[in-house]
């Protein structure tokens, strides 16, 4: 439903008298016989309304009924404001601590898993990733991470971790001066190259210019112990860092 404004007047003794009226003519607003505005077929107001507001409106003088059109407009404007919702809040980058794996048999993953579910617990936001899936320019733009790196065979990175560790432990690996950081090392004592990856991954991080939160832990085979004092350790860790 939308209205027809028209505006017509009387002579008087005092002299011409303005009066309004509304009147509907489906989709469009016109006032005098000229159309102001286009507006969805919709009920805007109802037949008791409508009449309400012409009482309201007859007797007022053209610059009456344009302070009016201001002051209607004003309120639409503010109430519009106030019903949109609140733009969410852009996610800080820089508070969140990022727990980087190099696993080969799914330990050092679920080590990661742990580490970011005590993180959040804590009310700190985390994020897990894999090293295959980690963009090394990412790097320049953290300010904690964690790294669980395991070690198989004769002291290899897991498959998926190769192109990232190369890159890191090469001369185009970025100045880190920003970061802070911790390493968990996986290996199997039984083999000479123990804990390789890690070890390479920490003492280059340091190299970088990042800054050490924690000395490096080295676990075997039997690595829960560790590990859960390790993951107790950083929470604490990461509350004053971040």
């Amino acid at each position: 439903m939308s209205f027809r404004l028209r505006c017509y007047g009387v002579i008087t003794k005092s002299g011409f008298r303005p009066r309004v009226r509304l009147r509907s003519i489906g989709a469009r607003l016109v006032f005098h016989g000229f159309p102001l505005m286009s507006l969805p077929a919709r009920q805007w107001v109802d037949a008791e309304q409508t009449r309400a507001l012409e009482a309201l409106l007859v007797d007022l003088d053209a610059d009456a009924l344009r302070w009016v059109s201001g002051f209607v407009a004003g309120l639409a404007a503010e109430r519009a404001r106030g019903s949109s919702p609140a733009p969410a809040p852009v996610p800080d980058k820089s508070a969140r601590a990022t727990v980087l794996y190099a696993s080969q048999t799914g330990n050092g993953r679920r080590i990661a898993e742990r580490l970011g579910r005590s993180l959040e617990a804590a009310g700190l936001t985390a994020r897990v990733v894999a090293t295959g899936d980690y963009a090394l320019r990412e790097l320049s733009t953290e300010r904690v991470l964690y790294v669980v790196a395991s070690t198989h065979g004769d002291g290899e990175p897991p498959d998926d971790a190769r192109g990232l560790i190369e890159t890191l432990l090469s001369r185009r690996a970025p100045k880190l001066e920003q970061l802070s950081y911790a390493v968990l090392a996986l290996g199997d004592s039984s083999y000479p190259q123990f804990c390789a990856t890690g070890r390479a991954l920490d003492a280059r991080l340091g190299e970088l210019g990042a800054r050490r939160l924690a000395e490096r832990i080295e676990c075997d085979v039997d690595f829960e112990t560790k590990a859960t004092g390790w993951i107790e350790q950083l929470v604490t860790l990461a509350r004053a860092a971040l």
